[in-house]
Protein backbone atom coordinates (compact mmCIF):
# COMPACT_ATOMS: atom_id res chain seq x y z
CA UNK A 1 0.00 0.00 0.00
CA UNK A 2 3.15 2.54 -0.10
CA UNK A 3 1.49 3.99 -3.27
CA UNK A 4 -1.81 5.09 -1.85
CA UNK A 5 -1.97 8.31 -1.65
CA UNK A 6 -4.91 8.97 0.08
CA UNK A 7 -7.94 6.85 1.16
CA UNK A 8 -11.63 7.91 1.95
CA UNK A 9 -14.82 5.92 3.91
CA UNK A 10 -15.55 3.55 0.86
CA UNK A 11 -11.62 2.76 0.16
CA UNK A 12 -11.51 1.74 4.19
CA UNK A 13 -15.03 -0.04 3.90
CA UNK A 14 -13.28 -2.21 1.06
CA UNK A 15 -10.65 -3.23 3.22
CA UNK A 16 -12.79 -4.26 5.78
CA UNK A 17 -15.13 -6.57 3.73
CA UNK A 18 -11.94 -7.84 1.94
CA UNK A 19 -10.35 -8.65 5.88
CA UNK A 20 -14.21 -10.55 6.62
CA UNK A 21 -14.10 -12.19 3.31
CA UNK A 22 -10.30 -13.65 4.29
CA UNK A 23 -11.41 -14.70 7.62
CA UNK A 24 -14.21 -16.40 6.52
CA UNK A 25 -11.85 -18.36 4.20
CA UNK A 26 -9.42 -18.98 6.96
CA UNK A 27 -7.11 -16.28 5.60
CA UNK A 28 -5.41 -13.29 6.96
CA UNK A 29 -4.82 -9.52 5.24
CA UNK A 30 -1.67 -7.62 6.32
CA UNK A 31 -1.07 -4.04 4.85
CA UNK A 32 2.47 -3.80 3.44
CA UNK A 33 3.92 -0.77 4.05
CA UNK A 34 0.98 1.47 4.46
CA UNK A 35 1.31 5.23 4.14
CA UNK A 36 0.77 7.99 6.69
CA UNK A 37 -2.99 8.85 4.50
CA UNK A 38 -3.75 5.21 5.63
CA UNK A 39 -2.76 4.95 9.32
CA UNK A 40 -4.01 8.25 9.28
CA UNK A 41 -7.63 7.62 8.05
CA UNK A 42 -7.41 4.35 10.23
CA UNK A 43 -6.45 5.70 13.05
CA UNK A 44 -9.33 8.74 12.84
CA UNK A 45 -11.56 5.93 12.49
CA UNK A 46 -10.73 3.78 15.59
CA UNK A 47 -10.07 0.80 13.41
CA UNK A 48 -5.88 0.51 13.09
CA UNK A 49 -5.73 -2.48 15.15
CA UNK A 50 -8.45 -4.06 13.45
CA UNK A 51 -5.49 -4.79 10.46
CA UNK A 52 -2.29 -6.20 10.83
CA UNK A 53 -0.13 -4.09 9.34
CA UNK A 54 3.85 -4.65 7.71
CA UNK A 55 6.82 -2.57 6.41
CA UNK A 56 7.37 -5.45 4.12
CA UNK A 57 6.88 -8.54 2.88
CA UNK A 58 9.27 -10.53 5.81
CA UNK A 59 7.60 -8.98 8.00
CA UNK A 60 4.16 -9.50 7.06
CA UNK A 61 5.08 -13.54 6.78
CA UNK A 62 6.42 -13.56 9.84
CA UNK A 63 3.29 -11.80 11.71
CA UNK A 64 0.92 -14.12 9.66
CA UNK A 65 3.36 -17.69 11.56
CA UNK A 66 3.14 -15.68 14.83
CA UNK A 67 -1.20 -15.25 14.52
CA UNK A 68 -1.32 -19.16 13.03
CA UNK A 69 0.46 -19.51 16.50
CA UNK A 70 -1.71 -17.68 18.78
CA UNK A 71 -5.18 -18.99 16.86
CA UNK A 72 -4.13 -22.90 18.27
CA UNK A 73 -3.75 -21.67 21.96
CA UNK A 74 -6.26 -18.68 21.93
CA UNK A 75 -7.10 -19.63 25.01
CA UNK A 76 -5.60 -21.18 28.02
CA UNK A 77 -6.25 -23.21 31.37
CA UNK A 78 -3.66 -22.73 33.92
CA UNK A 79 -3.96 -24.08 37.15
CA UNK A 80 -6.87 -23.77 39.74
CA UNK A 81 -4.22 -22.21 42.19
CA UNK A 82 -3.44 -18.73 39.64
CA UNK A 83 -5.03 -15.68 40.24
CA UNK A 84 -6.55 -16.05 36.60
CA UNK A 85 -6.70 -19.36 35.66
CA UNK A 86 -8.66 -18.31 32.32
CA UNK A 87 -6.75 -16.24 29.77
CA UNK A 88 -7.86 -15.60 26.21
CA UNK A 89 -5.03 -14.34 23.74
CA UNK A 90 -4.30 -12.71 20.38
CA UNK A 91 -7.54 -12.01 18.81
CA UNK A 92 -10.70 -13.45 19.26
CA UNK A 93 -12.99 -13.19 16.39
CA UNK A 94 -15.39 -15.49 14.22
CA UNK A 95 -12.53 -17.78 13.24
CA UNK A 96 -11.68 -19.37 16.68
CA UNK A 97 -15.07 -18.33 18.51
CA UNK A 98 -15.99 -21.49 18.56
CA UNK A 99 -12.79 -23.45 19.95
CA UNK A 100 -12.67 -20.06 22.36
CA UNK A 101 -16.00 -21.04 23.96
CA UNK A 102 -16.10 -24.77 24.05
CA UNK A 103 -12.77 -23.93 26.66
CA UNK A 104 -14.57 -21.21 28.15
CA UNK A 105 -17.46 -23.10 29.16
CA UNK A 106 -15.49 -26.01 30.55
CA UNK A 107 -13.91 -23.73 33.07
CA UNK A 108 -17.17 -21.81 34.33
CA UNK A 109 -19.49 -25.07 34.27
CA UNK A 110 -16.71 -26.51 36.40
CA UNK A 111 -17.53 -26.96 40.06
CA UNK A 112 -15.29 -24.94 42.70
CA UNK A 113 -16.26 -23.35 45.79
CA UNK A 114 -14.98 -20.35 44.96
CA UNK A 115 -17.33 -18.36 43.52
CA UNK A 116 -15.74 -15.65 42.43
CA UNK A 117 -14.02 -16.33 38.63
CA UNK A 118 -11.46 -14.11 36.39
CA UNK A 119 -11.01 -14.24 32.77
CA UNK A 120 -7.48 -12.41 31.76
CA UNK A 121 -8.02 -10.52 28.77
CA UNK A 122 -4.61 -8.62 28.90
CA UNK A 123 -3.17 -10.49 25.91
CA UNK A 124 -5.51 -10.02 23.53
CA UNK A 125 -5.45 -7.03 21.04
CA UNK A 126 -8.36 -7.01 19.52
CA UNK A 127 -11.78 -8.90 19.29
CA UNK A 128 -15.01 -8.31 16.69
CA UNK A 129 -18.42 -8.85 17.30
CA UNK A 130 -18.10 -13.07 17.58
CA UNK A 131 -15.87 -11.81 20.20
CA UNK A 132 -18.15 -9.59 21.91
CA UNK A 133 -20.63 -12.15 21.87
CA UNK A 134 -18.49 -14.37 23.82
CA UNK A 135 -18.00 -12.28 26.89
CA UNK A 136 -21.75 -11.99 26.93
CA UNK A 137 -22.36 -14.96 27.18
CA UNK A 138 -19.37 -16.14 29.67
CA UNK A 139 -20.46 -13.33 32.00
CA UNK A 140 -24.56 -14.48 31.62
CA UNK A 141 -23.40 -17.84 31.98
CA UNK A 142 -21.79 -17.22 35.11
CA UNK A 143 -24.66 -15.27 36.94
CA UNK A 144 -26.62 -18.83 36.12
CA UNK A 145 -23.74 -20.92 38.17
CA UNK A 146 -24.69 -18.45 40.33
CA UNK A 147 -20.61 -16.98 39.92
CA UNK A 148 -19.40 -13.26 39.44
CA UNK A 149 -16.75 -13.26 36.68
CA UNK A 150 -14.93 -10.39 35.87
CA UNK A 151 -12.57 -9.08 32.84
CA UNK A 152 -9.30 -8.65 34.21
CA UNK A 153 -6.53 -6.49 31.62
CA UNK A 154 -9.24 -5.18 28.99
CA UNK A 155 -6.98 -3.09 26.43
CA UNK A 156 -7.79 -0.28 24.71
CA UNK A 157 -8.93 -1.69 21.63
CA UNK A 158 -11.23 -3.82 23.14
CA UNK A 159 -12.71 -1.47 24.97
CA UNK A 160 -13.44 0.96 22.31
CA UNK A 161 -15.18 -2.16 20.43
CA UNK A 162 -17.40 -2.52 23.78
CA UNK A 163 -17.96 1.45 24.57
CA UNK A 164 -19.15 0.84 20.19
CA UNK A 165 -21.29 -1.60 21.51
CA UNK A 166 -22.69 0.56 24.61
CA UNK A 167 -21.74 -2.22 26.33
CA UNK A 168 -19.59 -1.03 29.19
CA UNK A 169 -22.25 -1.19 31.94
CA UNK A 170 -22.49 -5.00 31.49
CA UNK A 171 -19.08 -6.21 30.45
CA UNK A 172 -16.27 -3.60 32.44
CA UNK A 173 -15.81 -3.96 36.17
CA UNK A 174 -17.29 -1.40 38.33
CA UNK A 175 -13.47 -0.27 38.87
CA UNK A 176 -13.02 0.16 35.35
CA UNK A 177 -15.63 2.48 34.20
CA UNK A 178 -15.26 5.84 33.99
CA UNK A 179 -17.18 7.95 36.51
CA UNK A 180 -17.29 11.34 34.59
CA UNK A 181 -20.44 11.49 32.05
CA UNK A 182 -19.10 11.62 28.69
CA UNK A 183 -20.89 13.99 26.35
CA UNK A 184 -19.30 12.76 23.14
CA UNK A 185 -21.66 10.61 21.54
CA UNK A 186 -19.67 7.25 20.00
CA UNK A 187 -20.04 6.61 15.97
CA UNK A 188 -21.87 2.93 14.89
CA UNK A 189 -19.13 1.69 12.51
CA UNK A 190 -22.17 2.35 10.11
CA UNK A 191 -22.38 5.64 10.38
CA UNK A 192 -18.59 6.00 10.29
CA UNK A 193 -18.33 3.86 6.79
CA UNK A 194 -21.89 4.99 5.70
CA UNK A 195 -22.35 1.50 4.58
CA UNK A 196 -26.26 0.73 3.10
CA UNK A 197 -28.49 -1.01 5.56
CA UNK A 198 -28.31 -4.96 5.02
CA UNK A 199 -31.17 -7.57 4.88
CA UNK A 200 -30.18 -9.26 7.88
CA UNK A 201 -28.91 -8.42 11.30
CA UNK A 202 -25.54 -6.47 11.11
CA UNK A 203 -23.16 -7.42 13.78
CA UNK A 204 -20.80 -4.78 15.17
CA UNK A 205 -19.00 -4.69 12.23
CA UNK A 206 -21.61 -5.60 9.45
CA UNK A 207 -21.42 -9.32 9.34
CA UNK A 208 -24.49 -11.52 10.28
CA UNK A 209 -24.28 -14.01 13.05
CA UNK A 210 -24.97 -17.41 13.32
CA UNK A 211 -27.83 -18.41 14.73
CA UNK A 212 -26.05 -20.26 17.60
CA UNK A 213 -23.87 -17.41 17.99
CA UNK A 214 -24.88 -15.01 21.35
CA UNK A 215 -26.71 -11.79 20.09
CA UNK A 216 -25.04 -8.24 21.68
CA UNK A 217 -27.36 -5.93 21.90
CA UNK A 218 -27.27 -4.16 25.08
CA UNK A 219 -30.76 -4.93 26.12
CA UNK A 220 -30.97 -8.43 25.76
CA UNK A 221 -27.28 -8.60 27.55
CA UNK A 222 -28.87 -9.15 30.60
CA UNK A 223 -32.07 -11.39 29.46
CA UNK A 224 -32.46 -14.88 29.94
CA UNK A 225 -32.37 -15.73 26.34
Amino acid sequence: MAGVASIDSTGVGYLIRLQKKLRSAGHELVLISPGAAVVRALKLLRINNFFFTAPDLATAQYLLQVRAREQSAAVTLRTAAAVTPLVWQGEITAANARQVWENTRAYLEASRPDRDLALDLTGVRFIDSSGLGLMIRARKLAQQQGAKLVFRGIQPAVKNVIQIARLEKFLQNDEALDTKPSTERLPTWRNVFALPEPSAAPGIFGASHDPNEPVTNTALATSHE
